[in-house]
């Protein structure tokens, strides 16, 4: 089991390793498209609605066309318009054979793995205009939301005593969070010192730093999030593509909170 484990991370690693260095290309577009449409697949199919199965194929198309967005010239809005006109014409022509808080339910976790994801373009699109080390900026993000799980997890098995959430995840701890937060701070902080010096830039430290902690604080309630979910159909894994990890959503679910909630961040401080 381990050793299937450590074969995945290996693979894992290797795609963040393609995407951080092929950012700035349609490669970005093509993970976002790959992540958004597994995520939302393994959604529905957790939730066991027999709405599930025909609702499926017009939300798959919701992550693919919105991965691809700015390649098609279309705005994000209107694919989410779209989505939602589609949604109550479904629940018109399905009247009295379709539950409308299920097609809620399912519209509700489309939109969340879409969006979750897409941000990632749209940092893309911000640090391009705004900032000299757009793809690096990247790469922060996925590294960043992986590293606060694996700090937690040694951090909560060494010293961990108080439980974070039980309720959700029993294994998770106080002791572990914090030190999730301040070990990807402190990761960003090196990370961003080494780029300035290999890559010539000046990127601000002290950005970079207070970006780490506001990953690890996203990233850890995005795992809680996926952990909600999964209490709530009461599943262990979201599905069994990954050995030794289980689904996609088991392992990006982190990704799917600290994405945008660091694009709001640098969008509404115009940094």
């Amino acid at each position: 089991m381990f050793l299937t484990r450590l074969a995945s991370s290996i693979v894992i690693i290797f795609v963040y390793i393609m995407v951080f260095l092929f950012s700035n290309t349609i490669l970005l577009n093509l993970f976002v498209a790959f992540i958004g449409v597994c995520c939302v697949y393994e959604l529905f199919k957790c939730t066991k609605y027999r709405e599930a199965k025909s609702y499926l194929i017009p939300s798959l198309l919701v992550p693919l066309i919105t991965a691809f967005s700015d390649y098609l010239n279309i705005p994000v809005f209107i694919i989410f318009i779209v989505y939602i006109l589609i949604a109550f014409t479904w629940l018109i022509i399905t009247y009295k054979k379709t539950d409308i808080i299920n097609i809620f339910v399912l519209s509700f976790f489309t939109l969340y793995a879409t969006f979750g994801i897409y941000g990632a373009i749209g940092l893309r699109e911000i640090a391009a205009n705004n900032y000299s080390f757009d793809f690096k900026f990247i790469f922060i993000l996925f590294f960043g939301a992986s590293a606060s799980d694996m700090f937690a997890y040694l951090v909560g098995m060494a010293v961990g005593k108080h439980k974070l959430v039980p309720l959700l995840s029993p294994n998770k701890t106080i002791e572990g969070a914090v030190g999730g937060i301040m070990g990807t701070a402190v990761l960003a902080f090196i990370y961003g010192t080494l780029i300035n010096r290999y890559f010539d830039l000046s990127i601000n430290l002290l950005l970079l730093t207070v970006l780490g902690i506001i990953i690890s604080i996203a990233g850890q309630m995005g795992d809680l999030a996926g952990s909600l979910i999964k209490r709530f159909y009461n599943i262990k894994d979201y599905s069994k593509i990954i050995p030794g990890h289980g689904g996609v959503m088991d392992r990006v679910d982190s990704i799917l909170f600290s994405t945008p909630v660091i694009f709001l961040f640098f969008y509404f401080l115009k940094l």
